[in-house]
């Protein structure tokens, strides 16, 4: 049996792409922050305040991120036994799933809390699991979910703020330019001259990633307040989600089980084809369910064709009828509904 070790934190290798791809945002925006944005400003009052507010917003944004990445998340009952010991690889011929109803995980064979699932990702128990966060490449839960909240609204927060003077930058240099530090057509950067397009182009994709990370933040907080008036997890709200689909479905399949493959006048339609029994057109006689005011109709019909050896007769429930005059039958109840 292949035995597997578990992930203590967000810091156990290997890294996600996009937890090193949110920290490389990180890296970006501060850099950009102090080095291009703040010293356009001629006010040196307007540098300070500046200063003091995204450094106190950056501060807390890489601290809390580094928080929610270093916390254990793992069930107190297997968090010992995780650093000392591999965990099996799940068998799914032997369990059909990896926590029975006696909350045992069969994956970290231990007796575990009520609230705790197994994540896959990190292969170990957490406890109140609410969902693995690839873009912090570790779990969220019961012992991280407070920080991990305080840090998607001090990321929104950063981004909107970082946003806001992207933006204000870019109305001041096309409004009123003398407002900014420009020096003869060129802005300086780390003590080199920069033109104006590149000044542009820098803040211009600073406010970008800033609004899309401040929408994708809001949009993650706005969500999670909703589970938390709820009283729900992630991982409880998808579980919810899944089970009304399937039983929708299966609500859905149960009442098309119960109707008739298709009405008399497709039947009748469709004998050309053969598409609603399945068998190619000839002249032997095709049998199908109708109800008495659809029979009615198809006899009324029968009888203003021809005499030519068609045959009407009733089966139990059934309506015989031959293929040329179930084609004339067709026809009548199509103009008659016409």
């Amino acid at each position: 049996m292949v035995r597997l070790y578990s992930r203590i934190n967000g810091w156990s290798l290997p890294p996600h792409p996009l937890q090193v791809l949110a920290w490389l945002i990180v890296l970006f925006l501060s850099l950009v922050v102090y080095l291009i944005l703040i010293p356009s400003f001629q006010s040196i009052e307007a540098r300070l305040i500046l200063y003091v507010i995204l450094s106190l917003l950056v501060f807390l944004a890489v601290v809390f991120k580094a928080v929610v990445t270093t916390i254990d998340p793992s069930d107190d009952l297997v968090t010992n036994k995780i650093k000392k010991h591999p965990r099996p690889q799940f068998d799914r011929k032997r369990f059909k799933h990896v926590i029975d109803e006696h909350h045992f995980c069969n994956v970290c064979e231990m007796f575990i809390h009520p609230s705790s699932k197994h994540c896959r990702q990190c292969n170990k128990c957490v406890f109140n699991f609410d969902h693995h966060c690839k873009w912090l490449n570790n779990c969220i839960g019961g012992k991280n979910y407070k920080c991990f909240l305080t840090f998607i609204v001090i990321v929104a927060l950063t981004s909107l703020c970082i946003a806001a003077v992207s933006i204000v930058l870019l109305v001041f240099f096309t409004s009123t330019p003398h407002i900014l530090e420009h020096d003869v057509g060129y802005f300086v950067f780390c003590g080199t001259p920069v033109t104006d397009s590149t000044w542009l182009a820098l803040v211009a994709s600073t406010s970008t990633v800033s609004l899309v990370t401040a929408s994708l933040a809001l949009h993650l907080l706005i969500f999670h307040i909703r589970l938390v008036n709820k009283g729900l997890t992630t991982y409880a709200y998808i579980a919810t989600q899944r089970r009304a689909e399937e039983a929708t479905a299966n609500a859905l399949d149960e009442r098309s089980s119960r109707s008739p493959c298709c009405s008399l006048k497709d039947q009748l339609k469709s004998f050309n084809t053969g598409s609603c029994f399945l068998q190619p057109r000839q002249s032997a006689t095709k049998v199908c369910p109708i109800t008495r005011n659809e029979s009615t109709r198809v006899k009324t019909a029968n009888e203003q064709t021809p005499a030519n050896g068609a045959a009407d007769s009733k089966l139990n429930g059934f309506y015989t009828l031959d293929i040329p005059d179930a084609q004339k039958a067709a026809a009548a109840i199509v103009n008659e509904q016409h």
